[in-house]
């Protein structure tokens, strides 16, 4: 019986193939769908996506990075264009923000997918292994932020994929151009997606090295793929240093901190290895394993897994972001993933077959559609959605140049004008800067949340200091504005003021309006 199901398995192995990667597809989507975040990031992203297309014009309304409390929208400056401009396709045609969030993140998880299939594949992987590996990814702890956000890794991944099948298509089939040109064109569109893309162009390094036997013509070609791939960021740098005065949105002092030299290994330590410097030895052992004994494809990945872990610890050191956390280190544990599928493929042509990496694969896979229904909850819209809703219709918002918020960047999403952030620490440190801000702009307002300590700030300290400010609950947030009629007491009734003919708007840098 066991040979009738195995010969019935092995007839219909890609249909249940892709049965098993649809399934796996559908769960990463839908697996948001009580949980979808807007992370800073994200609203970074949607926010300069949809004022593409609104006003022709890549830019922001809050003032992060800058930290400047001039009311006036910002250039988009802080990441790549890539991803702001892969939402804008979706936004341009749906017209809603969150729907567009929605369907961007899931058609990047599907572009993912394909691309994962195809790596797989040209790695020789069987497609049991396959599934399994996708599965794998699925539950593993790093990608849980990235899957459930609107975040540029998803895409990222997908394209560093497609460049490393383009990259073994030349190594397996010899040099062909047709190959080469596909190859350079992922390169440059994952460079315009993140900074650190350019490490994808060590994947053709092996290729390279092998179609040449002159090794000057191999590090000619070498250097033409690293240059295809700096191009974005060249290009994006050098216009952002034209219209901002800065090569990039955020960046340390120093040029490289030496105190946090260790912090990466650390956190690899305890991702991979739970503490436990022999578990991650024996890991280590395990993927080296191939690329030792040459297996196919295992020194092209082994290469990529180094490259990126370096570019993005280079990154780390130099720009203004939290040591390699899994955000940024993802596409490293992606590729060294494939390169643990390497060594488990090679154990299973062996007798340990019912004891490799595998077996550990599918037990974790097994717990999937248990998570899924303990974890399933009803989809709740994004609360700023509603506060925006009901604040159009106030008046104390009329013919306000800006308002300030404490840090929930997602207003800026349904707002539709500039966001300055009071930041938490601000009101400790700098209470007369927060006073002076009533001065700045016209009829500007606060939109906070109860308990932050800015809202502390503004019951402490402004609402004896000031008479005529009014304060009103919309939902979950407070809106404090200050009341035209400066007479009237502090213990009143909260006021409106007048209405005016139309909310203050201020256009895309540069428009003069």
């Amino acid at each position: 019986m066991i040979q009738h199901l195995a010969a019935w398995i092995q007839a219909r192995e890609r249909w249940l193939e892709a049965l098993c990667f649809s399934l796996l597809a559908a769960f990463l989507i839908s697996r948001w769908v009580d949980r979808f975040m807007i992370w800073p990031d994200s609203a970074q992203y949607l926010t300069a996506a949809m004022n593409l297309v609104d006003h022709g014009s890549l830019f922001i309304w809050t003032n992060w990075p800058s930290y400047s409390y001039v009311p006036e929208p910002e250039v988009y400056a802080i990441y790549p264009p890539g991803f702001a401009l892969w939402t804008a396709a979706f936004y341009l045609f749906l017209r809603e923000p969150m729907l567009a969030a929605f369907t961007a993140q899931a058609a990047a998880i599907l572009l993912f997918v394909v691309s994962f299939r195809a790596l797989a594949r040209r790695l020789g992987f069987p497609a049991w292994l396959r599934v399994a590996l996708m599965g794998f990814v699925v539950v593993f702890p790093t990608y849980n932020e990235v899957f459930i956000s609107l975040l540029s890794e998803t895409l990222f991944m997908a394209l560093s994929m497609l460049v490393a099948v383009k990259a073994l298509d030349l190594l397996d089939r010899g040099w062909s151009r047709a190959d080469l040109a596909q190859g350079l064109v992922a390169l440059l569109l994952v460079s315009s997606v993140r900074w650190n893309g350019v490490a994808n162009a060590a994947f053709f390094l092996l290729p390279l090295w092998r179609a040449h036997a002159g090794r000057m013509r191999a590090f000619g070609g070498m250097f033409f793929c690293a240059l295809v791939a700096l191009a974005p960021v060249a290009i994006w740098m050098t216009r952002n240093r034209l219209v901002t005065g800065r090569s990039a949105g955020h960046y340390r002092p120093e040029f490289f901190l030496w105190d946090r030299l260790w912090t990466p290994f650390e956190h690899t330590l305890m991702r991979w290895g739970l503490g436990s410097g022999w578990i991650l030895a024996l890991v280590l052992g395990l993927a080296l394993v191939p690329v030792v004994r040459r297996g196919r494809g295992a020194a092209l990945i082994f290469t990529g897994v180094l490259a990126h872990f370096l570019v993005i610890y280079l990154l780390t050191l130099v720009f203004a972001v939290t040591p390699l956390d899994d955000r940024y280190i993802s596409p490293t544990y992606l590729f060294f993933i494939f390169l643990l599928g390497t060594a488990s493929h090679g154990l299973c042509r062996g007798r340990l077959a019912h004891f490799s990496l595998a077996a550990v694969v599918f037990a974790q896979v097994a717990l999937v559609p248990v998570r899924a229904i303990r974890n399933f909850r009803d989809w709740n819209e994004p609360p700023q959605r509603e506060l925006w809703a009901r604040l159009s219709d106030m008046d104390c918002c009329m013919g306000a140049s800006h308002f300030y918020s404490d840090d929930d960047w997602v207003h800026q999403v349904f707002a539709g004008f500039p966001q300055r952030i009071v930041f938490e620490d601000m009101p400790a440190r700098m209470p007369e800067k927060l006073r002076g801000l009533w001065a700045v702009g016209r009829n500007p307002f606060w939109v906070v949340r109860e308990g932050t300590t800015v809202h502390r700030f503004l019951e402490e300290s402004e609402r004896t200091r000031l008479k005529n400010l009014r304060v009103e609950r919309v939902g979950a947030y407070l809106v404090y504005f200050r009341s035209t009629s400066a007479s009237e007491p502090s213990g009143s009734k909260p006021g409106r003021a007048p209405r005016e003919s139309t909310r203050g708007s201020v256009g895309a840098p540069g428009s003069g309006t």
